[in-house]
Order: structure tokens, then sequence, then C-alpha cells
């Protein structure tokens, strides 16, 4: 667990990543970042928007490097932005089929 101004971040485990989520993106709400998980701004963005966009996009990356154990940590290592923290981890922890999700238990 991680304390951030007063809310407790539960580290990733394998086997919880979607109750991870949801606690993470209501954390980013709460901090008003949650906006990064969109992305980065297009190329037609203005400096303005850019500019708040890097401040939120970091504050995210935060977040969620705080909340994943250092066991995990080099999934979301080489990630530009917090967008593509989040879809590099649902590549590992989410899946399809039983079989993996069974693996996924032990």
């Amino acid at each position: 667990m991680v304390g951030l101004n007063s809310v407790t971040v539960l580290i990733l485990e394998a086997n919880k990543f979607n109750n991870w989520h949801f606690r993470i993106v209501a954390i980013l709400k709460r901090e008003m970042c949650n906006e990064a998980l969109e992305g980065p701004p297009g190329d037609n963005a203005t400096t303005e928007v850019r500019s708040r966009f890097i401040k939120v996009d970091a504050k995210a990356q935060s977040i969620i490097v705080h909340s994943v154990s250092d066991k995990h940590l080099h999934i979301i290592k080489d990630c530009e932005y917090a967008k593509d923290q989040i879809a590099a981890l649902k590549g590992v922890f989410v899946r399809s089929s039983s079989f993996t999700k069974l693996t996924l238990w032990r």
C-alpha cells in the first residue's frame, strides 16, 4: 500500500487487475489527472494544452508507478505515457481464456 495525500493505493496483484484498475482510475480522477489516460494531445494542440498534458501525465505516471511492485515494474518501465503504462499492464494481466486466467491465479 502506498499513501497518496490520505488515499491508500494498493499495489497491483496479478489476479486482481480489474479491481486495481478501477481504483487507479478513481484516484486519477480525484487527483484531476485522469485525462492522461486519453493519451497525448494531437499535433494541432496549443502549447498551453501540451504543457498541461505533460504535467497531468507526469502525475498520472507517478501514481501508476507507485502502485506497481518491483516485480512488475519492468512491464511499464519503457512506456512514454500513462495511457501506455495502463495498456501494457492490461496486455499482461487481462486474459480472455479460462486457462490463462487460471495461470494468473497461481
